[in-house]
């Protein structure tokens, strides 16, 4: 059974002053266009506030070397950025063994027509546990038996309560709640960490985006890519320019409004 909870959202890793002003700047210089989304009710504008590509330095490593996610300080920043603070979320955990696992409902109010969105997300953590003792650390053994002797008992020791750290939940709880709201929200769009850690379905190396002596062969290339980009149907705008080099994104991007206007 899950249990209703009130907590606070937080990562296992500091995030650094630095760090937050790179999204105060983000937040300032993005305040207008998402109040114009508001007052025009433009659902373009939100829709390409939500699929910019989030900066590199709010991303952290992920709960257990798992990659990167974004941090949690930017994402909070970004939700009541955008959604102009009106958002709110509901978290229920539950213990299992040694993990605690959590469940976000999470939903907002969209900026340009007042509309509510609802997300799901889930995530589950290792609830921190003295360490294991010596004698156990070591699985290599030929022996079988010896070998699974001493893995029954690591897990064992991992589940007993008594070898809790104290306060571990303290820890835990927010962790694995700010890890299952960051995938919830993160279905939302790119800006909330959708294609973080994604694999790219094309390899945009294979069209020869890289500059060459030939323009012509270049803006070949580079149609070819969009082109074929664009046919998947799968993808944002946002989504396909980022294969394509920053200096020719512009021209991409008219590119591909040209199919667009084709295609409707």
């Amino acid at each position: 059974m899950s249990n209703i909870v009130t907590t606070t959202f937080e990562d296992l890793q500091s995030f650094t002053p630095e760090q937050e002003k790179s999204v105060d700047l983000w937040v300032n210089d993005h305040a207008e266009l998402i109040e114009s989304a508001a007052s025009m009710r433009k659902s373009q504008i939100y829709l390409k506030v939500i699929n910019q590509i989030p900066n590199q330095e709010w991303l952290s490593e992920s709960f257990g070397g798992a990659g990167k996610s974004l941090a949690i300080v930017p994402l909070l920043r970004l939700l009541d950025c955008v959604y102009r603070g009106e958002w709110s979320s509901r978290v229920a955990y539950q213990v299992i063994g040694n993990e605690i696992t959590c469940s976000v409902d999470f939903w907002a109010w969209l900026p340009h027509n007042d509309r509510e969105i609802h997300r799901g997300g889930v995530a589950s953590i290792p609830i921190m546990v003295d360490q294991i003792p010596n004698h156990l650390k070591s699985l290599d053994s030929d022996n079988a038996e010896e070998k699974e002797r001493k893995r029954v008992a690591r897990n064992t020791w991992a589940i007993n309560v008594e070898n809790k750290k104290p306060e571990a939940l303290k820890t835990n709880l927010p962790a694995c709640a700010s890890m299952a709201l960051k995938n919830a929200v993160r279905t939302i769009g790119i800006l909330f960490g959708r294609n973080i850690g994604k694999k790219i379905v094309i390899n945009p190396d294979e069209y020869n985006l890289i500059k060459t002596n030939d323009e012509n062969e270049g803006v070949r290339a580079l149609t070819r890519y969009l082109r074929d980009m664009f046919k998947k149907g799968t993808l944002s705008e946002e989504e396909i320019l980022i294969g394509v080099p920053p200096d020719s994104r512009s021209f991409g991007r008219e590119i591909l409004q040209s199919f667009q206007k084709k295609s409707s």
